[in-house]
């Protein structure tokens, strides 16, 4: 099948599902290999680009889909932070406190009170 022909055919089924202005740069090398840019707006559905993913990897003789989803800011397009329908990420929790000091050490036991006199000691 001619990289013309499933192109013909990628477009059909896109346009069953997106609007024109959804699908930029679409190319289909002759190996059946398709890419597109998929422009995402604040209005369209979450699932919106997989569906289109899906609808291209159903026609025939494609090999393989690779799709760059972008967001629309009013004119021009940029690239999603994060894919649609999808939570960013929580930040990793702080690391615990460290522990505290262990507790000095206990004074040393009083030996009965005996106390060493001078005269003792010689």
């Amino acid at each position: 099948m001619s990289a013309d022909s499933i192109q013909s055919q990628v477009q059909d089924a896109l346009g069953a599902i997106t609007q024109p202005r959804h699908v930029r740069d679409l190319v289909v090398d002759a190996q059946g290999a398709v890419s597109f840019t998929f422009v995402l707006t604040n209005a369209d559905p979450a699932p919106l680009a997989r569906q289109a993913r899906k609808a291209v990897e159903s026609v025939p003789g494609v090999t393989g889909v690779k799709v760059n989803v972008v967001e629309a800011d009013g004119g021009g397009a940029q690239p999603a932070v994060r894919p649609p329908g999808r939570p960013a990420a929580a930040p990793p929790p702080p690391p615990p406190p460290p522990p505290p000091p262990p507790p000095p050490p206990p004074p040393p036991p009083l030996l009965g009170g005996f106390k060493a006199r001078p005269s003792m000691l010689s």
